[in-house]
């Protein structure tokens, strides 16, 4: 062979070596740090720091081959053979279904491990583990809410919430506000609800608006507590109890792969809330895909595999569910309203109040004059009855759907 074709495939064959040396270092300490942040035991998923080794291996005989301590032909037999590893541990991992390297080393707890485990994520909107073994991205603050929340009590003789809510027996009753009483000039709302014997009392809004409008989330719902709407309900209360989350509100777009090798992922954490304004649903989101998702998971263990393919099953019923065609079907209305914010929270209800005291007023003015008045508030506000026809056309499917 001519030595200039000789040197140029040499050449080729070091950058080559030192770019899989590379990727494999890349793809392997994130996830080898992630299994010891977990105390994952290493036989569980060896190829981390397997692909370490190798990698650190490639590397170590290039620098050897420069300096002439490792002869060519040596090279070359040993990166054949780590070739042949490579494609012999590839079809043992995943064509054997994921089975633990040494199945019959005991874990710690008397019971040795017989297969890969299933890892269930279920840790809500802020899903840190998940994230940070790159299981799904990290939403954009415009599709994730935070929350804050209350528990109140109050003293007395035990009727203190019937009386303030005017409720018999077990009724109970939850309040939903919107606008800038609620939560300023973010795009939220706001809530209170009676449990047995206190209430809940708090509000959602985007983060988005949380770093720009409306920085500080509790001096915003201490605000809530003090509109006149509210207060009353609330006073000579104590709080109890004080919490706060995240709220995915992406829809089905922006739902992650559910499933992945030995994880799957279920509820706020698949972005499995329908948090639109006219439907609140979440819990029973996380119930249903818990449900699919842990029959998805027998099956797959049934059958010795835990690969994302296995746990297919998973994602394929979730999709004929009430809870992924439910986001679909209003995922449009969330967009929508997010576009007409000052128009829906701000601009139209003034106008409905405003026309409202013009309609019942008491003077000397036919009634049907004060009722003009009031619609052209009305019109005006959405851009007369070109706008009106807009609008509905706009929202129609919150009557259809």
């Amino acid at each position: 062979m001519d030595e200039s074709v000789r040197g140029t495939l040499e050449f080729a064959g070091v950058q080559l070596a030192a770019v899989v040396a590379g990727l494999h270092l890349y793809w392997a300490i994130p996830r080898l740090v992630t299994a010891a942040r977990i105390d994952q035991p290493i036989y569980w998923d060896p190829r981390p720091l397997l692909f370490i080794l190798s990698g650190i291996g490639i590397l170590v005989g290039l620098v050897l081959v420069r300096k002439q301590l490792l002869s060519r032909i040596r090279a070359y037999s040993l990166g054949i053979g780590l070739m042949l590893t490579y494609l012999l541990g590839w079809a043992y991992w995943h064509l054997g279904g994921h089975m633990a390297v040494l199945p019959w080393v005991d874990d710690g707890h008397g019971h040795a491990h017989d297969g890969n485990p299933v890892v269930v994520l279920a840790e809500g909107g802020n899903s840190l583990v998940a994230e940070g073994a790159d299981l799904k991205d990290a939403s954009p603050r415009e599709d994730v809410a935070v929350a804050v929340k209350e528990v109140i009590e109050f003293p007395g003789d035990g009727n203190e919430i019937e009386d303030r809510f005017r409720l018999t027996d077990d009724s109970g009753v939850s309040y939903h506000y919107f606008g800038e009483g609620a939560v300023g000039d973010a795009f939220g709302g706001a809530f209170i609800y009676t449990n047995d014997k206190t209430v809940s009392i708090g509000l959602a809004y985007r983060i988005e608006d949380a770093v720009t409008s409306q920085p500080k989330p509790e001096q915003t719902l201490n605000e809530f507590k003090s509109h006149p709407a509210v207060a009353p309900l609330v006073r000579g209360g104590r709080t109890v109890e004080y919490t706060a989350k995240t709220i995915p509100e992406g829809g089905a777009d922006a739902m992650p792969d559910l499933v992945h090798d030995g994880a799957v992922l279920v509820g706020d954490t698949a972005g499995l809330v329908l948090n639109n304004g006219v439907h609140l649903e979440g819990t029973n989101m996380a119930v249903e895909s818990g449900y699919h998702a842990g029959n998805a998971i027998i099956s797959a263990i049934a059958n010795g595999r835990t690969d994302a393919n296995a746990l297919l099953e998973y994602p394929r019923n979730l999709e004929e569910s009430f809870v992924v065609q439910n986001l679909e079907r209003y995922e449009w209305l969330m967009e929508t309203a997010v576009e007409d914010k000052d128009l829906l929270f701000r601009d139209l209800p003034r106008a409905i109040a405003d026309a409202s005291e013009e309609y019942f007023s008491i003077d000397r003015d036919p009634k049907a004059e004060h009722a003009d008045d009031a619609k052209d508030r009305i019109l005006q506000t959405i851009g007369g009855w070109s706008g009106a026809a807009k609008l509905a056309w706009r929202y129609r499917k919150v009557m259809t759907s």
